[in-house]
């Protein structure tokens, strides 16, 4: 399946990444401020996993390390910067790949856990909590209803 965005042709579906990076920019902007009025510097990450050059991937194929959110410690789908295999401008846009198969039964209570962990590792806003998981009941239905 192919889709496009702006005239680009791409061979999967573009990264979803972008709506996931929204509520850790926010976060981040936050913690900037707040470390610029002297409060606590903003959180830091692992650095992404890499062995002999390579990103170290998890059983689902997401990277390991960085900054970690619900969407990759609970996916529904691979998420990547990497992927796009017609070459030219959409390569600089990732895709994103759903998972086979139906998603775990406990999926929502488990993605709950990690957005209340990301929260308190400081990379997403509590009051951002609501919407994310909305968005995951969301997803869930939708992955559930196309078979992924």
């Amino acid at each position: 399946m192919t889709g496009s965005i702006n005239l680009i042709s791409t061979f999967f579906p573009l990264s979803e990444v972008g709506y996931v990076a929204e509520y850790v920019v926010q976060r981040a902007i936050a913690a900037l401020s707040q470390w610029a009025d002297g409060g606590p510097a903003p959180a830091q990450a692992d650095r992404l996993t890499v062995s002999a050059g390579e990103l170290v991937l998890d059983v689902h194929g997401n990277a390991l390390g960085g900054i970690r959110t619900p969407w990759l410690d609970v996916p529904l789908a691979v998420l990547s910067g990497l992927g796009q295999e017609n070459g030219g401008p959409a390569i600089m846009f990732g895709c994103t790949r759903p998972l086979p198969g139906p998603p775990p039964d406990d999926y929502l209570p488990a993605f709950r856990a990690a957005t209340d962990k990301a929260v308190a590792a400081g990379f997403l806003l509590a009051e951002d909590v609501p919407e994310i998981l909305a968005m995951a009941a969301a997803n869930l239905a939708l992955s559930t209803k196309n078979g992924s």
